[in-house]
């Protein structure tokens, strides 16, 4: 899961309060078809394995994030073993081909070089009955997804009113998206995932911290937990200040939170104060090692006895940080290094164990964000 699916998760939490039980729908056979919408290509396919990996992570992320009294369910228990009679019957046959090939997205892949293949066609079908058997199983009378999802979510409520003569709803709710209008998402390749070991807590703070200001008030009131009224305020204080950037800090605050949770969001806090602005003496260990456990910068180990009297231009070499003695003197010509939060103006400098902190650590910052952790060991 990214951040594109937080406004959905978000809403589920608000119906969730007011007494009703969310389902969480994990797609292990829709996973392996992929929807067409919004896409001019057809998705790769997965192994069984990466498909199972992932189906196993939503389920975990979804369960993590809803808590209480949520469903978590696996659209392959239901269709992994239907037969394909059963399916032309039961579930094709209540469909029109004349309004599926006028949807928008389909006439655009159709159009395109690559086609739009079967397979692709027949999800809307697929989301279709996952939505019927919820209703005939579980009571679902609403389903919830971004606004790409309307034509699939209404053919779910076409299918049961068909099929049971039942009337079902769909709520769809805005996309996320950047500053550029773009959609954020694992297939437009700019995602921010949910997961800390593919973004790191301090990274998806630092997102939120960011974001322009339109961007910001727009997020608020889809991600916040906060009453409406409260969210209008903080908006509207947040518009008459822009410089204070009350909408970021919100919502990096928030959001940081309920995905990881209060230790990590101190965590990113602590780093950001650390790392952004200061002097050594500000720097302490604590925050540095809050920085480190939260993803906020990579880091290395080396031996003492290859750092302790030689050079920071041997030091970045060591780190990684540069591949040549000349790449580390230009960085240090124009003021782009920094030892501990001071700016390294001599290129000779000679590492000594004033330049660690607590006796065994240092951090190297190149330009305005990009930090690196040393942690020198005894030989």
């Amino acid at each position: 899961l990214h951040v594109g699916h937080l406004v959905a998760i978000t809403n589920l939490r608000h119906l969730q309060r007011c007494g009703m039980t969310p389902i969480g729908l994990v797609g292990g056979v829709t996973g392996m078809i992929g929807d067409p919408t919004g896409r001019s290509t057809e998705r790769s396919a997965l192994s069984e394995d990466a498909l199972a990996h992932n189906t196993w992570m939503v389920r975990t992320s979804l369960e993590k994030l809803l808590g209480g009294e949520v469903l978590v369910l696996d659209n392959a228990e239901w269709l992994a073993d239907m037969k394909l009679a059963d399916y032309l019957r039961n579930v094709s046959g209540h469909f029109r081909l004349g309004s599926m090939l006028g949807r928008e997205t389909v006439q655009a892949r159709m159009a395109s070089e690559e086609g739009c293949s079967l397979m692709e066609l027949c999800y809307q079908t697929i989301q279709a009955y996952d939505f019927w058997h919820l209703h005939q199983h579980h009571n679902c009378i609403l389903q919830v997804g971004g606004s790409d999802q309307w034509g699939n979510i209404v053919a779910g409520m076409d299918l049961i009113r068909r099929k049971s003569a039942s009337t079902a709803y769909g709520l769809t709710v805005p996309l996320v998206t950047s500053a550029s209008g773009d959609k954020l998402g694992k297939s437009s390749g700019n995602a921010i995932w949910l997961d800390p070991t593919l973004t790191p807590s301090f990274e998806f703070y630092q997102y939120f911290l960011n974001l322009d200001d339109d961007t910001a008030a727009r997020l608020l009131p889809q991600l916040s937990l906060d009453p409406i009224d409260q969210i209008e305020e903080l908006v509207e204080e947040h518009v008459n200040s822009l410089g204070d950037r009350l909408a970021q800090r919100a919502l990096a605050e928030q959001v940081t939170r309920t995905v990881h949770g209060v230790d990590a969001l101190n965590a990113a806090v602590r780093a950001t104060k650390a790392f952004f602005g200061g002097s050594s003496d500000e720097l302490e260990v604590a925050d540095v090692q809050a920085a480190a456990a939260c993803g906020a910068m990579p880091r290395k180990q080396l031996e003492a006895g290859s750092v302790l009297g030689s050079t920071v231009l041997s030091l970045l070499s060591q780190a990684g940080v540069t591949s040549s003695n000349a790449e580390g003197k230009r960085l240090i010509k124009s003021g782009g290094l920094y030892l501990n939060n001071v700016r390294v103006i001599d290129a000779a400098h000679k590492i000594s164990d004033g330049d660690l902190l607590d006796g065994s650590l240092c951090v190297l910052r190149t330009g305005k964000k990009k930090f690196f952790l040393l942690h020198i060991t005894s030989d």
